[in-house]
């Protein structure tokens, strides 16, 4: 990915993207979910979250670019409760959605993926909100 966003931008031009950090809630959600649906294939691609990684995307542009500049950023998903948060996405985000009905005929299993689920965004959730953290990269083309 890094290679053909070089190859195409011009000498100069910027390159601006969002990634979800590894260690955030979207990662951590992803794996959760990894662990309740079918098994991966042997050989999986690397994580698109080491975008999220200053280090990673460093390694990526390497000297191709200039002016490599990060800033941390958080989404805040408004929800009165980790479940609400949950009832959102089962209702909304189709990998959620997808997810929650391959669990439908083993009840006990999907109860045991939403009792993990609302634990692991209570770590992330506070005043009414879910924070999705997310860095954001900024660098021009050399």
């Amino acid at each position: 990915a890094a290679r053909d966003m070089l190859r195409v931008l011009r000498h100069g031009g910027l390159i601006a993207f969002a990634a979800w950090t590894p260690q955030g809630l979207g990662a951590r959600l992803m794996e959760l979910g990894l662990r309740y649906s079918s098994p991966a294939p042997d050989a999986l691609p690397p994580s698109p979250f080491r975008w999220g990684d200053p280090q990673a995307v460093h390694g990526y542009l390497g000297h191709g670019v200039r002016e490599l500049a990060f800033q941390q950023r958080a989404l805040l998903l408004p929800a009165l409760s980790p479940g609400h948060a949950r009832l959102l996405f089962e209702a909304t985000f189709a990998p959620t959605v997808l997810l929650v009905r391959s669990l439908a005929d083993d009840p006990p299993r999907l109860a045991k993926w939403r009792e993990e689920y609302d634990r692991l965004v209570s770590e992330f959730h506070a005043d009414g909100v879910v924070r999705f953290e997310y860095l954001l990269t900024r660098a021009t083309k050399a």
